[in-house]
């Protein structure tokens, strides 16, 4: 998703920030950040562009297995002092 971000950001707006995580074995974390819950439950639905969904089915193609989703509403963010 790194590929066409400012396509991306017009696409969800919503989505505030992202990061990604590999861990051994070949697992992924992936923790996506929103402005609020309802608007991401609304982008969930929106059909992208055609170029997006390339992109998007390049990454399902990528058989990692069934994803887990966590929606976290207080999440706890800490940075160094």
């Amino acid at each position: 998703m790194g590929q066409n971000s400012a396509d991306w950001a017009a696409f969800r707006p919503e989505i505030i920030g992202s990061m990604g995580v590999e861990h051994d074995g070949g697992a992924y974390t992936a923790a996506i950040y929103f402005t609020t819950e309802a608007e991401a439950r609304e982008g969930e639905h929106k059909e992208p562009p055609p170029q997006l969904k390339a992109q998007m089915d390049e990454m399902n193609a990528l058989n990692i297995g069934e994803p887990e989703f966590f929606d976290l509403t207080q999440p706890w963010l800490y940075s160094p002092r």
